[in-house]
């Protein structure tokens, strides 16, 4: 049977040359040319122009017996795990190879391994083989475009093929790093040791981010990144950072390790260019050669460790070129690219970096409660005890805690653990002293004038409105004094002042005169000029009638 992608050439060839045998004017040239242009021969190409007469014009070649892939034949080649050998004997024992309509035959192993190889490509028969690893092998990957520079990066957690010593034990090193894709610069990474969660995130991000000394010169706020589905990048605390910053976040699917193949490169480049030389490596050892082994004092320390780490990564980004870039080193090219970067400022970076608890914490005297620790505040939250705070802090890093306000999230500033006896805490607690002294002092001092400004009113003892005492009346005016006033004269007695009446006899004189109200008296005439003049001489009686005017009660009375 012919081809099936050659069937139509062929179709139309033959019925080019069955209209030219019509026509009268075919020749065997004609039927030599088209047998050499299909491959076949001139016997073949007259079968095939039979073959069309037939069926009205058009080649139609008879289907061929052939075996056909089916569900137990796949399913015995998947069970053994891509064997044919195995799989035809156990076909062949339950009679799936019989021929239709020929008892007692059946398909050979050759026609069984022809069907599989026609049937299933060979990603298909990897994968039933050896997994999906091996079916990916297969696959396309076609490369996406660079684009600029912060367009997009990509992190990922590298486990180190490597032990190293820390207080005294071997641990392996894990690295948490992020690479710009357009570039191939490593901006920024965080190493612990031991599996990284989401504080590494965090602190390789702002490691990343920031562009400030002693971070690298690569960095700023790209506008997308891209990470695998661990947990430790899709946590709630690096979302929240990542898009408060306005950066999206790409979540790639599972085991899909080509979608972020820049910085899978980057883990392999690590092993063949800087881990393989160390000792204590532990990855894959060279063929037929025995895995050196080293003891604990032969390995390298921790920080050992991360500062090869450090130079490696200068090496990678300053002097390692790339034949994808156009044989330049990644500094070249994130130089040569003149796109405008957004830097983040310092503060902001390190609160938005930071994981949120949901509840708020109550200021109490001594500081704040926090996951089995007390912390102090700072000396600008003095006499606020009793109000609560929203505490945001650094996963597993407690030995300090950012304070902000819990309804503008306003930040307020960092607390310190109460045991810790660095500078920091110390000057914390002068600082705090001298913040409530004079904070009483300005309370004593606003008090004094309060005290002043207090309205104040005078005691009484009846009934009535008292007086205000802070009001200054002006006073009533005094009369105009005199300039000159003479003294006055003493005026003489009257005419009738020693002319008065007899007593009466019959009266007693010892009786008590009853007060009686005196007359007005009349208005004064206008003053005489003064004249001197006597006296005249007294009379004998002027003693007795003195005294009987005057009612004293020793007068004697005159005989009669």
């Amino acid at each position: 049977m012919p081809d099936h992608d050659l069937l139509p050439q062929q179709r139309a060839a033959i019925r080019h040359l069955l209209d030219l045998e019509h026509a009268g004017r075919l020749t065997r040239d004609d039927k030599k040319i088209v047998a050499k242009g299909l491959g076949r021969s001139v016997k073949t190409i007259e079968r095939y122009m039979a073959n069309a007469a037939a069926h009205g014009g058009t080649y139609t070649p008879a289907p061929r017996r052939r075996l056909t892939l089916t569900p137990d034949i796949l399913d015995a080649y998947g069970r053994w795990r891509g064997s044919i050998t195995a799989a035809y004997r156990d076909l062949l024992e339950a009679g799936h190879l019989a021929i239709p309509g020929k008892p007692g035959r059946h398909y050979s192993y050759a026609t069984l391994r022809r069907c599989i190889l026609d049937s299933l490509d060979p990603g298909t028969r990897a994968g039933l083989a050896q997994g999906e690893d091996a079916r990916r092998s297969k696959d396309l990957y076609p490369r996406r475009q660079r684009g600029r520079r912060n367009d997009a990066w990509e992190g990922d957690n590298k486990t180190c093929n490597i032990r190293v010593r820390l207080d005294d034990r071997a641990v392996t090193p894990h690295i948490t790093w992020w690479a710009d894709h357009s570039t191939d610069a490593i901006c920024g990474l965080a190493v612990t040791p031991h599996t990284p969660s989401r504080d590494a995130v965090l602190l390789s991000l702002h490691d990343a981010i920031s562009r400030r000394p002693p971070h690298s010169p690569f960095g700023g706020a790209p506008k997308l990144i891209r990470i695998d589905g661990g947990k430790d990048f899709c946590s709630a605390p690096v979302q929240a950072a990542v898009n408060a910053l306005g950066i999206a976040l790409h979540k790639l699917p599972p085991r899909q390790a080509q979608a972020k193949g820049l910085i899978e490169a980057i883990n392999k480049a690590l092993i063949h260019t800087f881990l393989k030389g160390l000792p204590g490596y532990t990855g894959p050892a060279l063929r037929k050669a025995p895995r050196p082994t080293y003891r604990l004092d032969e390995l390298l320390t921790m920080e050992q460790f991360t500062r090869l780490l450090h130079r490696w990564v200068t090496w990678w980004n300053d002097e390692h070129p790339i034949a994808a870039l156009h044989r330049r080193t990644p500094a070249q090219a994130w130089d040569a690219d003149a796109t405008v970067l957004r830097d983040v400022p310092d503060d902001a970076l390190y609160l938005f970096t930071l994981e949120t608890q949901q509840r708020t914490y109550r200021l109490h005297g001594d500081g704040i409660h926090f996951k089995g620790g007390i912390y102090i505040p700072p000396a600008s939250l003095n006499g606020h005890v009793g109000e609560h705070f929203t505490v945001r802090y650094r996963p597993h890093h407690l030995d300090r805690i950012e304070l902000c306000h819990p309804r503008t999230n306003r930040y307020l500033g960092h607390a310190l653990l109460s045991t810790a006896t660095d500078p920091d805490a110390t000057e914390r607690r002068k600082e705090i002293h001298r913040t409530r002294r004079r904070k009483a002092a300005e309370l004593k001092r606003l008090a004094k004038t309060l005290e002043k400004s207090r309205l104040r009113y005078a005691a009484i003892t009846e009934p009535g409105t008292p007086k205000r005492l802070d009001t200054h009346t002006e006073p009533a005016p005094l009369p105009t004094p005199d300039r000159f006033r003479p003294r006055r004269t003493p005026q003489p007695p009257s005419p009738s002042w020693h002319s008065s009446p007899a007593p009466d006899p019959a009266t007693p004189t010892n009786l008590p005169t009853p007060h009686a109200t005196p007359p007005p008296q009349p208005a004064r005439p206008p003053r005489a000029p003064r004249t001197k003049r006597s006296l005249p001489p007294p009379t004998p009686s002027w003693n007795r009638t003195e005294q009987g005017e005057t009612g004293g009660g020793n007068a004697t009375p005159p005989p009669s």
